[in-house]
């Protein structure tokens, strides 16, 4: 089952048939720290922009746009992986979801 997407709990629990384990809070809270750890060190290693997108991003900025981009990403991390990627400086905000519900709900953008 996909579960891209759902909060990291949530996720962990559609792998919990293939590992009983996963029932355990105390093991769900210890992979949990782990993944956050691992994720921390590693945030841009396979998160690259689609091709172009830099380019449509600037030529927004020139015709006056206001861009901003929303992540279910926590705010500390969203801003950091725009930082590496380049993004930062294209865009005038960046926000992350850390008051907000996780997807699908849309209210990261409103």
């Amino acid at each position: 089952a996909l579960a891209s997407g759902k909060p990291l709990r949530e996720f962990l629990v559609t792998f919990s048939d293939l590992n009983p384990d996963l029932h355990n809070p105390e093991l769900v809270q210890d992979v949990i720290a782990a993944y956050r750890s691992h994720y921390a060190k590693n945030l841009v290693v396979h998160t690259k922009l689609y091709p172009g997108v830099s380019d449509v991003l600037k030529e927004l900025r020139a015709r006056g746009f206001l861009l901003c981009i929303a992540t279910t990403k926590p705010p500390a991390a969203a801003t950091k992986v725009c930082d590496l990627l380049g993004l930062s400086e294209m865009v005038d905000h960046v926000q992350g979801t850390s008051d907000f519900p996780p997807k699908p709900n849309p209210e990261v953008i409103y």
